[in-house]
């Protein structure tokens, strides 16, 4: 049977990052948190991963913003309290030969409203179906301070000893929103075709890449098919992907 399998138990290199084996745990949402900050019961949580052999852990989302998270239990990757947490966690993992990832992500409509007290932020002012409060049309301005919060939060990570990033575009969440004509119907040069719906992601990437460092490796997650009328589709997604190879600033792509 491991025949099947001959590649598993092999290293492979992420942008500069060499993983000592194939075998990936996907960012998950545990809500192990104490006042939004990571706490020692995650750290101990993915202790148990890395001994188990695991060659990359993907550590869940870190919130951009006090208006950006969508559970309670949120971790705040834009408070600095976050990275002696991680700094503990990265030694952790590190000790067994684990790598150390990490998602960053904004809700955008489908953060908690009842969070912040502060308007729902989205490309256009189309709620979800979840919260059913119409969101705020975000201006230039408030996509230019959301991507300054991305970078933030990676620098903290990158301080922490995390060894790479990854961002949330998929699940309908912000970044998802801009790519998706399901949510998105501006008409400046953040929306309309492909390439003007990717300009948010991919002004965060140049922001990431300026805060942190050109061997510092970035991912992106992304929706495959929303199933929905006018929503992303396989053709669109791959188009999309096909950009992000583009830039030479993307280093892994994963998809759900």
């Amino acid at each position: 049977m491991m025949s099947q399998f001959k590649y598993l138990f092999q290293p492979i290199k992420i942008g500069s990052v060499e993983i000592p084996n194939r075998i990936m745990i996907e960012a998950h949402t545990t809500n192990f948190t104490t006042n939004h900050i990571i706490d020692d019961r995650y750290i101990a949580y993915q202790r148990e991963r890395a001994k188990g052999g695991v060659g990359l852990i993907l550590a869940e989302m870190q919130s951009v913003s006090p208006d950006s998270n969508s559970f309670g239990g949120c971790s705040f990757g834009f408070d600095k309290r976050i990275i002696p947490q991680f700094k503990k966690l990265s030694e952790t993992v590190h000790q067994y030969g684990t790598k150390l990832f990490c998602q960053i992500w904004h809700g955008g409509r489908q953060a908690d409203p009842e969070s912040s007290r502060k308007p729902l932020l989205c490309p256009s002012p189309i709620p979800c179906t979840v919260w059913r409060e119409t969101p705020k049309e975000m201006e230039v301005e408030d996509i230019v301070e959301v991507t300054k919060n991305f970078g933030v939060v990676a620098r903290n990570l990158l301080e922490g000893g995390v060894d790479g990033v990854a961002l949330h575009g998929a699940h309908g969440y912000l970044i998802c929103q801009f790519l998706s004509l399901f949510s998105n119907k501006r008409t400046d040069e953040y929306g309309g075709d492909l390439r003007n719906r990717v300009r948010f992601l991919l002004g965060i990437i140049d922001e990431i890449k300026r805060v942190t460092s050109e061997d510092f490796p970035i991912g992106v997650k992304l929706s495959v098919d929303e199933y929905v009328a006018g929503g992303l589709t396989l053709d669109e997604s791959r188009n999309i992907a096909k950009i992000l190879e583009e830039t030479g600033n993307v280093d892994f792509i994963t998809v759900s």
